[in-house]
């Protein structure tokens, strides 16, 4: 946030409303509150709008939380997959037609890792 920002609404400024506000007495004193109101709700606004666009520009270029986890899990999954399919894939190839059970695991392995993929996209 820069100074001109911070100091939108001078002290002297809101001085100079109480003087005015003294001076035309109390038939003006709404009238005289609602423009320095209005003039304080504006410059909350700009200040609030200046501090969501630094927000959103230091998040733009960062990825999302959620996609990271999910990205991690993705990793996760295909790890484990492979540490559970080599001793799987030793253990059918002894099967009396080792060709179909080894295809058969990894065809189910395959269908949990696109399955996982699938229900975890955006």
């Amino acid at each position: 946030m820069t100074k001109e920002t911070k100091e939108a609404i001078p002290r002297d400024e809101v001085a100079a409303s109480l003087a005015t506000s003294q001076e035309l007495g109390t038939e003006y004193n709404s009238a005289v509150a609602d423009a320095l109101a209005e003039r304080i709700e504006h410059t909350v606004d700009e200040r609030v709008a200046a501090q969501l666009a630094e927000r959103l520009a230091e998040t733009q270029g960062q990825p999302k939380r959620q996609d990271i986890r999910i990205t991690s899990l993705r990793f996760a999954l295909a790890v484990v997959s492979m540490v559970v399919a080599v001793p799987l894939t030793l253990l059918v190839a002894g099967a009396s037609e080792p060709g179909m059970a080894v295809g058969m695991l990894w065809l189910g392995i395959a269908a949990v890792n696109g399955i996982f993929v699938f229900a975890t996209r955006e």
